[in-house]
């Protein structure tokens, strides 16, 4: 990670915390950044699983349909 000029001394003098708040501050991003990709991840093969699942039965002949259950 490069530090600009004008930080240069404020860097020098606290190293090592800067260091370890800009470690903990990129685990946490990249943490929330992760977990809301995985979310848009799994919506979006929910929604495809739902959609395989829907054919599936719609291809099954050994089930009912709902016209079967209106003739009686």
């Amino acid at each position: 990670m490069s530090v600009p000029v004008e930080n240069l001394r404020f860097s020098k003098a606290s190293m090592g915390k800067s260091e370890e708040i800009w470690q903990s501050f990129d685990a946490k991003l990249t943490k929330f950044v992760t977990k809301k990709l995985w979310i848009f991840v799994v919506e979006d093969l929910i929604r495809h699983l739902a959609y395989a699942q829907l054919l599936r039965y719609e291809m099954r002949q050994d089930m009912p349909s709902f016209g079967d259950y209106q003739d009686k």
